[in-house]
């Protein structure tokens, strides 16, 4: 399919986006009347709300229209084949006995082209993993077992642009790749990790489909019409497989951010399901299915963000080393554990953390003031500071560009070493969490038996 730019696009459209332009340039440029007392202000229809609306309309529409062009609605996000070399580390075997299962599987083979050698699926893979399981159970299929329960890692931070998204969907895929079970739970309107994982909102995500649906107070947030109304959706009903087998979503759109204003009024009126319970309830509904649930919340300690603290048995506060990015994580730590403490002596129950750990994020090791920031953590915090670090890539920003994880993208001769280097500083803050979660679980590791 053709990328076209804005500048391919037929002249009707250039000739419309004028039109729309002008439409709105022009009220900011009207002369003010005088009111009562000699002052002059604006028009009632040159204010903020106005234009702001019509710049806001104008912009989305213009956004929507070049998705369609560059990512058609029909058009489905693909994962890159897997070479038998990634296989063989995947599964933790050789790559000849890769080959041997495959051909007592009669899977068939695909190459890659030009090169010719053998590839696979996600799927192949995960049919590999499910026959390795077969001869030795529990070994190469790591869900959780009897009394292990789910475990729900947030991924937050009070200030954006610290790779708190970027970190979140490689979570997800890193612990999808080693067969875990794996839910991602969007709770910013924004919507990165939704995007990440081939949904458009604008798109792909209609009305009560994202998890507005599941937890939203339908009822009007009133206790006397509880269940008059169509209530929130099952959320079996919103959840949606992505391309990247053993990774489902539940996506977010901007209809998530009603939820800010839906729940003051439920706690008004004193609605018997708390906002701070929406989320984990929600999960409840299929814990059975998953082993691992990630949240990615918003910059912002609003209500969603504070139900998503509520379900969560992790915690992952990510920060950029910098002193104002410390101040920041300094204020949301202090901000959220003061509403959590009203929470809970509102009948909320202690939230019982397994662990919350500090991930240092965008992080280039040669820059002295930033190791300088990284000292000062690890000495405040020691343990609780991930030891492994996200380095700041030129590899992640070019994947993002591309709607890509470093899981996703496909090495070249000219990015080969870049991207090595980042995918194992990735893989590095990734081991340590899954290691986290399986010493909840009381396990060595995922492959250790029965």
């Amino acid at each position: 399919m053709d990328q076209n730019t804005v500048q391919d696009r037929p002249r009707a459209d250039a000739d419309s986006d004028r039109q729309d332009v002008e439409g709105i340039a022009t009220p900011l440029v009207a002369p003010t009347l005088p009111l009562q007392g000699g002052k002059n202000s604006a028009s009632p229809n040159n204010g903020i709300a106005r234009s702001f609306t019509r710049k806001g309309e104008l912009l989305s529409r213009k956004l929507s229209r070049l998705a369609e062009e560059v990512w058609a609605p029909e058009q489905t996000k693909q994962l890159r084949p897997f070479q038998t070399q990634e296989v063989a580390a995947l599964l933790g075997v050789t790559e000849r006995y890769v080959r041997q299962m495959a051909n007592e599987l009669e899977i068939p083979k695909a190459d890659a082209k030009p090169v010719g050698r053998r590839v696979w699926t996600l799927d192949e893979i995960s049919r590999l993993r499910i026959h390795l399981d077969a001869k030795s159970p529990g070994r190469y299929l790591p869900h959780r077992r009897e009394g292990e329960h789910i475990q729900v890692l947030n991924f937050a931070t009070f200030k954006g642009g610290s790779g708190k998204s970027t970190q979140a969907v490689h979570a997800a895929q890193y612990f999808a790749l080693r067969g875990y079970r794996v839910l991602a739970i969007d709770l910013d309107p924004q919507a990165s990790l939704t995007t990440m994982l081939g949904v458009t909102p604008e798109l792909h995500v209609g009305p009560q489909e994202s998890l507005f649906g599941a937890i939203s107070f339908q009822d009007d947030g009133d206790p006397t019409k509880l269940g008059e109304g169509r209530g929130p959706r099952p959320m079996r009903e919103v959840i949606r497989q992505t391309y990247f087998t053993g990774l489902d979503l539940v996506p977010a759109s901007l209809e998530l951010a009603e939820f800010e204003t839906e729940s003051p009024r439920a706690l008004m009126l004193r609605h018997p399901s708390p906002f701070f319970t929406r989320i984990s309830s929600a999960i409840d509904q299929v814990a059975d299915d998953y082993d691992i649930v990630v949240l990615d919340s918003p910059p912002q300690l609003g209500f969603i963000t504070m139900a998503g603290l509520y379900a969560s048995t992790g915690l992952v506060v990510t920060v950029h080393p910098q002193m104002i990015d410390v101040a920041s994580m300094a204020q949301f730590m202090t901000l959220a554990g003061s509403l959590m403490e009203v929470l809970e002596g509102q009948g909320g129950r202690t939230v019982p953390l397994d662990f919350e750990k500090i991930l240092v994020t965008r992080h280039t090791p040669s820059d002295q003031p930033q190791m300088a920031v990284v000292t000062f953590l690890r000495s405040l915090f020691r343990t609780d500071v991930l030891t492994a670090t996200m380095v700041n890539s030129t590899a992640v920003a070019d994947c993002g560009l591309a709607r890509q994880t470093l899981y996703e993208a496909v090495r070249d001769s000219s990015n080969k070493r870049t991207y090595d280097r980042a995918l194992q500083s990735m893989d590095g803050v990734n081991a340590e969490l899954e290691a986290e979660v399986l010493r909840v679980w009381h396990r060595t590791n995922h492959r250790a038996e029965d």
